[in-house]
């Protein structure tokens, strides 16, 4: 099971590679981001891109930027499942992310095969609502006597949106 902390991510992005010529693992990390017009015009390339170049020079992680606009929304099943670590900024397209998308990302972060680290207004994010469903489905079925949690069923009022 390949779990990556958020601080180990940034520990990694600190401290200088190994010199030695030992060939290292190379954390994976796909950066995705809407690839809205006002982020350009502040780091003079959509915000992914300037988060996914910034990632690579330092730390030698291997590092792919996607975007809404691309085919399965950016988020291929193949580019998931190859990643460490998304690293998920959105602003105001958070409804365009599919539902059953959403759910393929919680699956992977559920597994462990897959960190999921969200930015800026990514709180509101399809895949970032779920993830935090399912932690809370848990957390509920953790409050249950054990011999009780295979016959509970958590369900939740409302709309994710």
């Amino acid at each position: 099971m390949k779990t990556i902390n958020f601080f180990v991510l940034l520990g990694a992005l600190l401290v200088p590679s190994d010199s030695s010529g030992q060939q290292e693992t190379k954390i994976k990390v796909l950066v995705w981001d809407e690839q809205q017009p006002e982020g350009a015009v502040t780091y003079l390339k959509p915000i992914g891109d300037f988060l996914a170049e910034k990632l690579m020079a330092p730390s030698g992680f291997q590092v792919k930027s996607n975007n809404l606009s691309q085919a399965e929304q950016g988020l291929s099943s193949t580019d998931l499942k190859e990643a460490d670590v998304l690293i998920y900024w959105s602003h105001k397209r958070n409804k365009e992310i599919s539902e059953a998308k959403a759910q393929q990302i919680a699956d992977l972060v559920k597994s462990g095969s897959l960190a999921l680290i969200t930015l800026h207004s990514a709180h509101w994010s399809m895949p970032f609502m779920i993830c935090m469903q399912e932690k809370a489905a848990q957390d509920a079925l953790e409050c249950l006597p054990i011999a009780q949690r295979s016959s509970a069923i958590v369900s939740f009022m409302g709309e994710i949106d």
